[in-house]
């Protein structure tokens, strides 16, 4: 997806706003949620990044890379 692109080439801004648009779109998306995550932490944005990890677990309890990042 373009956010991930965007993750990838180290975009992080405009990976943050693609995922926001994505969990606007779709309210049930662990994964999208998770890379918010990661990309909140590049960022240095850490609360948001916590936020997003415990929203990613609660969508999904059994995503293991979210309970990593803890």
């Amino acid at each position: 997806a373009k956010a991930n692109g965007f993750y990838e080439q180290a975009k992080y801004a405009d990976a943050e706003i693609q995922y926001r648009k994505l969990l606007n779109e779709k309210t049930v998306n662990a994964d999208a949620s998770y890379r918010l995550g990661l990309t909140s932490l590049k960022l240095a944005k850490f609360d948001q990044a916590y936020e997003s990890f415990q929203r990613t677990i609660a969508l999904d309890p059994r995503h293991a890379a979210a309970h990593a990042e803890f």
